[in-house]
């Protein structure tokens, strides 16, 4: 067996466990395998025990990853006949006892100490933790409020009149306030001192610094409102726990008696408060220290022999933006004053692709805070491996022109690495090569920008693919078209949103059907006209108007949930190649509404405003990933949702931006305690400090390269396109640095996919003979193809039991679950609606709920009659029959194939008994005497057949009897000759179905 290059390194994790030590682990070559390593020495040793090892890890999935590799290798040391019994013993007791260990995120960790010290925190027990959308609603709300009462405040209005006459809006103070929220614990003893003059170019103006003194204040305010509230946010948790641990030495000791060990995954990438946390934990403290010597300064605290362990990896530092700092990882190694090792053996690529990232980032990676870049070490591989593969260069046009280009570039790129059967590792133990397949492929991005081409040429060029990370599912064309409905749903007056909801597939309006509909007198307010001009456009406007109303009591998740089967969205997918893609997408949008109902608020217009901020540049700071269902699919994510994964063949593109984003509002400089801000007017050492942070995220911008390219394991293929102002950008320096050194690399220019030959339809006219004959057969081909794709795709059994007489509208729009499917009166729907949520045993809240509905459906007078219909529905024989059965349901959805559709409704009750189902349902029909009975049982037994038709074409089932309840008599009636019911009620669907649009509505 071949020794490691980096072996003494790897001993000294095993063997130095008296010793702190810091292990600097380059991609690939194991951080969480030291971990693990670590953790099971410490305890077959009987250094530690399961309950004195904290395990901090930067992701519940990591911290879940760690337990289980932990428990496996505990298990094989267990059974390993070569250890000494006493140490195989020790590590049968851990398994046993591992639930003990604190393998956590940073975060949960900190709640677990303040849920013991509660009080001592200054929190009341039983303190609860606000998620992340809970912790930006509430904050939203409490700067309104705050805003409010500031503008109306006289005090305030004299630190606020000078700085809004220079200029400085609302919408600047709102940025500063969420940088100084985000940032809070910098602020309690960050001066903010004013100038003896104005004379000075580079003295702060007077006018901004009471501003940011209120803004302080506001912000310190409401951190101690949620901790006296018991209210808290993520950074609270770190704070409280980091001042817990400092103020109180009573707490201090009871954890850090209680921690053994301390570890610490991914330090380059957690927040600050991380590293004083730990050291407290690891205090050397002996009987003979004085208590008043005790430190408060985590950066003097001295730690205890062998108790500290931090793996990371300064060139993976890419989360500044969420607080981690590279130059804290130097402090957390000065700090821990133990031994430094370095793993450089990597374990995941091949040569060429590690051979590649060596040259690049040894030259790149340079600067004064920049990480010190240590090689990477690949092993002995059998065969010749693939070398990197670099596609484009600068071309002409503008940036859109550029990424269009590119996103060509790598559509052809996968279309051949799956043609060409590029070769890749399995993940067997034997790592025997196969050909790639969809799902080993990743595309990479730095930031959003570009997936749009992206998307567009996967789409053209047949190329199944899935998003991983929440920020791209925002930006797809589902997202923007749903949300721009919504927009147009909430708000009418807003003519972009309503143009652009009547553009989409939803509403479907072509650009000359908005045409017609101007000149002919329409306006997009469909709150302006009662009659506006008909057409498509008035109808598509229609549905807007009767969601608009629907708004007012119905929450966002299930307005869209009604709005996507209304207009048949998931329908309409299946018409495109990947319709689960999107499905995943309006499933996305719907969890993601129903994440923000839960907090409280259910307004749609804050859910749009929500969204709208999730959708900006900084939701990076929630970057997430979020697995679609399409296993055969390329991956396409940031890479900030990639760390920590690895992919067979990575595709890393849009490299071509020449800039990053704008520096926040609000600096902070950690090593001096310095605040800079800027609005219109800005702080005297602003400009100084923006300079240096642009400096560091041009770094960072360095090290997140780094990152994308070592996820590869077999291919490389690295998109190098931009245009002539893209001399600064990234592509262009990589292009630079490959100068010379061809044999790390090979030029890649896939071929485009051949045009597939044009076809002609029998029948159809070959373009060039431009007759009036040939354009009237054109015209009526184009008819006939219109009508046979306007026919319908379902038919509900409520249609078929139409007829002139007693028609009854079927709702267009579904509603509330109380109201869904429900047609008929006010009356009808609100006992329809008691019947879907009454408990059928007990009767148990009746007369709540059918207040509720009477008044929901606008008759509170008539609850009384809507209480004694739904009594007689409860009392008859029919439901006691369904509660005696095996099975029940209530108001349960029903879909059978018909022909090429589908039959379709909801079944008021369904019972299954031992020899087949019962349906049942309950009809509020005003029938008096037999023929009145007769003559509804005629128009009903269509619906009843239709129910049992399509329950037994989706089941496969018997249904042995369909039953219709009149509640108003106390009657009811089964449908006679079921079976020859069915057979009317398919042939009336089919009728449904192929019949023209003109003559289905």
């Amino acid at each position: 067996m071949r020794t490691l290059s980096d072996q003494p390194a790897r001993d000294a994790i095993l063997e130095h466990l008296d010793d702190n030590m810091v292990v600097e682990a380059g991609a690939g070559t194991g951080k969480t395998r030291s971990l693990v390593d670590r953790v099971v020495a410490l305890i077959k040793t009987g250094r530690a025990n399961p309950g004195g090892i904290a395990a901090i890890t930067f992701t519940e999935l990591a911290a879940a990853e760690l337990r289980a590799r932990i428990t496996e290798s505990l298990e094989q040391a267990a059974d390993d006949p070569c250890l000494p019994q006493d140490q195989r013993e020790r590590c049968q007791c851990a398994m046993a006892e591992l639930e003990q260990a604190s393998i956590q995120t940073l975060h949960s960790f900190a709640g677990s100490l303040l849920g013991e010290r509660p009080l001592a925190a200054g929190l009341p027990p039983g303190f609860t933790i606000r998620d992340e959308i809970e912790a930006e609603i509430a904050f939203e709300n409490r700067w309104t409020a705050w805003l409010d009462a500031a503008l109306d405040d006289p005090m305030a209005q004299q630190a606020l009149r000078p700085a809004l006459a220079a200029n400085m809006t609302l919408d600047h103070m709102r940025k500063i306030a969420d940088s100084f929220h985000s940032n809070y614990d910098l602020l309690a003893s960050a001066p903010f001192s004013a100038p003896s003059s104005r004379d000075a170019e580079d003295e702060q103006p007077s006018e901004l610094l009471p501003v940011l003194e209120l803004l302080r204040c506001f912000t310190l305010d409401y951190a101690r409102e949620r901790r006296d509230a018991g209210q808290v946010e993520f950074l609270d948790m770190l704070v409280l726990a980091r001042d817990l641990l400092r103020d109180s030495l009573p707490a201090r000791d009871h954890f850090r008696e209680r921690f053994t060990h301390i570890l610490i995954d991914e330090m380059q990438d957690t927040d600050p408060l991380q590293a004083e946390i730990a050291l407290f934990l690891a205090e050397e403290v002996s009987d003979r220290t004085n208590p008043n010597d005790r430190l408060r300064d985590w950066r003097k605290v001295q730690p205890a022999k062998g108790k500290l362990f931090v793996v990371g990896d300064p060139k993976q530092s890419i989360y500044r933006f969420r607080r981690a700092d590279i130059q804290q990882v130097e402090l957390m190694r000065q700090a821990v004053d133990g031994e430094n090792v370095l793993l450089q053996q990597n374990f995941r690529s091949l040569s060429p692709v590690i051979n590649w990232v060596n040259h690049i980032f040894s030259q790149w990676m340079q600067g004064e805070a920049q990480a010190v870049y240590a090689p990477l070490v690949t092993g002995v591989q059998d065969g010749r491996p693939p070398p990197v593969r670099v596609m484009g260069g600068e071309v002409e046009g503008l940036i859109g022109v550029v990424r269009r280009q590119e996103a060509e570039a790598i559509a052809n790129g996968v279309r051949t690495a799956i043609e060409k059967g590029w070769q890749v590792r399995s993940e067997d133990e034997d790592g025997a090569l196969r050909p790639a397949v969809y799902q080993d492929i990743c595309v990479l991005m730095p930031r959003r920008a570009g997936f749009d081409a992206l998307e567009i040429a996967f789409e053209e060029a047949g190329i199944p693919f899935r998003l991983e990370s929440a920020s791209l599912i925002y930006n797809t064309q589902e997202a923007r078209d749903l949300l721009n409905c919504l927009a147009a749903i909430d708000d009418p007056t807003n003519p972009i949103a309503v143009v652009a909801a009547l553009r989409s597939p939803a509403l479907a309006c072509s650009d000359a059907d908005l045409l017609t509909f101007v000149e002919n007198g329409g306006q997009f307010d469909y709150l302006a006209q009662d009659s506006p001009p008909s057409g498509c456009v008035a109808d598509a406007l229609a549905v807007l108007r009767k969601f608009h109303e629907c708004r007012k009591w119905t929450a966002p998740a299930p307005l869209i949930e009604q709005f996507v089967r209304a207009c048949r969205l998931r329908e309409l997918a299946l018409n495109e190649r990947y319709s689960r893609g999107r499905w995943t997408r309006y499933g996305f949008l719907i969890d993601r509404a129903r994440a923000f109902v839960a907090t409280g608020e259910v307004s749609l217009r804050a859910f749009l405003a929500w969204t709208e901020r999730q959708r900006e540049e900084n939701a990076r700071a929630r970057e997430t990933v979020v697995r679609e269902s399409d296993a055969g699919a390329v991956s396409v994510m940031t890479i900030h949702g990639a760390k920590g994964l690895e992919f067979p063949i990575v595709f890393l593109a849009g490299l071509n931006a020449t800039r990053g984003p704008n520096p926040d509002p609000v600096l902070f400089d950690r090593k001096s305690g310095r605040i800079e801000a800027k609005a219109s007017l800005q702080t005297a050492g602003y400009q100084e400090l923006a300079g240096f942070e642009k400096t560091r995220a041009e770094e960072e911008h360095v090290r997140l390269i780094y990152v994308a390219a070592t996820r590869a394991r077999d291919h490389l293929v690295v998109s190098l396109y931009r245009n002539a102002r893209g001399s600064k950008s990234a592509a262009a320096r990589i292009e630079e640095f490959l100068q010379g050194a061809d044999h790390f690399w090979q030029r890649f220019d896939p071929p485009a996919a051949a045009a597939p030959p044009a076809s002609v339809s029998a029948g159809e006219e070959v373009a060039g003979d431009d007759t009036p004959a040939a354009r009237e057969r054109w015209q009526q081909q184009r008819r006939e193809l219109f009508a046979a794709r306007s026919l319908p795709i379902s038919a509900a059994a409520t249609h078929l039991a139409r007829n002139e007489q007693y028609e009854k509208e079927e709702q267009d729009i579904p509603d509330e679950p109380w109201r869904r499917g429900r047609a008929g009166t006010n009356i009808g729907r609100a006992v329809h609606a008691v019947l879907q949520v009454v408990d059928l045993h007990t009767g148990s809240d009746l007369d709540k709920n059918v207040q509720a509905q009477a008044a929901a459906e606008g008759v509170p007078r008539r609850a009384g009659e809507i209480g004694r219909l739904v009594q007689c529905a409860l009392d008859s024989s029919l439901v006691q029959r369904a509660l005696a059965s095996k099975r029940w349901w209530r108001e349960a959805p029903v879909a059978g194939p018909v022909g090429e559709g589908i039959v379709e409704g909801f079944i008021d009750l369904l019972f299954e008994e031992e020899d087949g189902y019962v349906i049942v349902d309950f009809k509020t029909d005003a029938v008096g005497s037999e023929e009145e009975v007769e003559q509804a049982m005629a128009r009903y037994r269509l619906q009843g057949g239709a129910y049992a038709l399509a329950l037994s074409r989706a089941a496969g089932v018997k249904v042995k009897e369909v039953w219709f309840l009149f509640l108003e008599p106390n009657l009811r009636k089964s449908v006679d000759n079921l079976p020859q019911a069915q057979e009317e009620a398919e042939r009336a669907a089919l009728a449904w179905l192929t019949s023209s649009p003109s003559s289905t509505h």
